[in-house]
């Protein structure tokens, strides 16, 4: 309909081609348990925004204790907090090790090889020497990256388990959870994570 393509949000011209189209992107919550749809987050594809997305459906989420499982894209350190804070835990697939945008930059360096660990770091909007001195205890977020939960404090302890296996001969998957690995192994995160 022309409503439709009046909306500045869903208007979209792909870089390998000189035709614009309207489109939509649907971000959903699906129960694997209950095969049932809980919410849906429906955004312009010109303006859509996978992480903000993913903090409507946990804000907006009432049901009982929950593991929000996820595929990369949906990967922000501001998720993994929210989800945490109002007690549920997560388990998403982030880019692996060797990507340049990934996550895990600021957490590693990790082997490259199958591992299971802990990776604990102090968040800050500070730019010291003293913070850039030492990347294994801080990570500095600059402003234009959200993070919501400062509260006033320049400083914020996170903490994640970061999880890699592989899945061929030379491809992994890496995953960063707050699942205990006395209930969740890494076998267990693979068969949780095959479910999405």
């Amino acid at each position: 309909s022309s409503a439709i393509k009046d909306t500045k949000t869903t208007f979209y011209k792909a870089n390998n081609s000189n035709k614009p189209f309207f489109a939509y992107h649907l971000n959903t919550s699906y129960d694997l348990l209950e095969c049932t749809y809980d919410d849906i987050v429906l955004q312009g594809n010109a303006v859509m925004n996978e992480n903000g997305a993913f903090n409507e459906i946990v804000d907006r989420y009432d049901g009982p204790k929950a593991i929000f499982i996820a595929d990369r894209g949906y990967e922000s350190i501001n998720s993994f907090v929210k989800v945490g804070m109002k007690n549920h835990k997560y388990l998403i697939r982030v880019k692996d090790i060797h990507s340049r945008t990934s996550v895990l930059r600021s957490f590693g360096p990790f082997p490259d090889a199958e591992f299971d660990m802990h990776v604990r770091r102090t968040l800050t909007t500070k730019q010291t020497n003293e913070i850039k001195a030492h990347p294994e205890i801080y990570k500095f977020v600059p402003k234009n990256q959200r993070f919501d939960f400062f509260d006033g404090s320049p400083y914020f302890d996170f903490e994640c388990r970061v999880v890699r296996f592989k899945i061929s001969d030379d491809t992994y998957e890496s995953i960063i959870t707050n699942l205990d690995e006395s209930e969740f192994n890494i076998q267990d995160i693979k068969e949780l994570y095959h479910l999405r």
